[in-house]
């Protein structure tokens, strides 16, 4: 017996008799859950049985070389629900997972090898507010799915994204995806948690311009260029990366030069919010010793430490140093910043 297909491009999978001596036997094919309206024919000709899915199409007859059975399973898109029951949803095409492809950039440390945490991606991480939201009830989603064409399972989706996308997101069979970064779940919003997040997202933006305003000197430690420009100095210290953000964190110390080119009064420190350890500040040779703002964390769960300083610092340069207090580490530190 020989079986030809294309599947899951096409939905028919054909079977035909090479050999036989016409004895009769029953030939049994699967009937899969998701094949609803599954059908087999003989010859042409629809055969009758009473399977229903999850069970198997029987047929029974004296075979001879040359029948030809095809077998007809229906395929038709339904969603998948993350596990945990959250509004995140993946699409299924009978058993085919479709995944949309998002992009080729930054693909650099995505890719395994044999070194030591080889197995890590250490790569840019794309914010989860930078991916599609499927606006819409969950059942509506499936009829937002259009076949491009009738050769391979390939899809656009046509219903509301948000945030807005150049192009219509694609979707295709996840084993068919390669060397991209992709999608398989996506999150469902209704109209007014869309316009909850417009008007979160449009706050927060208000709230980095008006501090980004009152900002005199920045630094991010870890990055190259921010801390050669402000004349890193160091002992046992170390650098790397959390959230797709740099910091660095001393068993000694590390310092800056902060350059001050208008009044500062406020000297603000970011760290992780699990890592909110004491830490001992020398600001132009001075300890700090006033007791400092801590924010609520945010999404991500980073705080900020804002310092009032004693005395406002006025144009030049100022030597800035971290060191531990009473800790064997200081916290991981990933933003200082000087304000008005």
């Amino acid at each position: 017996m020989i079986q030809e297909t294309r599947f899951p491009d096409e939905e028919q999978i054909r079977f035909r008799v090479e050999k036989s001596k016409k004895k009769a036997f029953s030939l049994k094919l699967r009937y899969p859950s998701w094949a609803k309206g599954a059908s087999v024919s003989v010859n042409g000709k629809v055969q009758e049985t009473n399977a229903q899915p999850g069970e198997y199409l029987t047929i029974h007859r004296k075979w001879k070389a040359g029948d030809e059975i095809t077998l007809n399973m229906p395929m038709q898109v339904a969603l998948e629900q993350i596990p945990d029951r959250e509004n995140f949803y993946a699409f299924m095409y009978g058993p085919i997972v479709l995944a949309s492809p998002t992009g080729t950039e930054n693909m650099d440390g995505l890719y395994a090898d044999d070194s030591r945490g080889g197995h890590i991606a250490h790569v840019k991480q794309i914010s989860m507010q930078e991916i599609p939201m499927l606006v819409g009830s969950a059942a509506s989603l499936p009829q937002s799915l259009r076949k491009i064409n009738d050769d391979l399972v390939a899809f656009t989706y046509t219903g509301s994204v948000y945030p807005a996308q150049k192009e219509a997101l694609k979707l295709i069979p996840f084993f068919r995806l390669h060397d991209s970064r992709y999608a398989v779940y996506f999150h469902q919003v209704t109209e007014a948690e869309v316009e909850s997040i417009r008007k979160e997202v449009a706050l927060s933006e208000r709230k980095a311009m008006e501090l980004a305003n009152q900002t005199v000197d920045l630094i991010f430690p870890g990055e190259q260029q921010p801390e050669s420009d402000h004349g890193i100095l160091y002992e046992q210290a170390e650098t790397g990366i959390n959230k797709d953000r740099h910091f660095r964190r001393a068993k000694g110390w590390f310092s800056y030069n902060l350059k001050v080119k208008e009044e500062a009064s406020q000297l603000m420190i970011t760290v992780r919010k699990e890592d909110h350890t004491k830490i001992a500040i020398l600001l132009n040779n001075e300890k700090l010793t006033v007791s400092p703002t801590i924010s609520k964390p945010d999404k991500e769960g980073f705080i900020t430490i804002c310092y009032s300083l004693p005395q406002k610092l006025s144009t030049g340069s100022y030597p800035i140093r971290f060191s531990p207090d009473g800790t064997e580490w200081t916290p991981a530190i990933y933003e200082v910043r000087l304000l008005k």
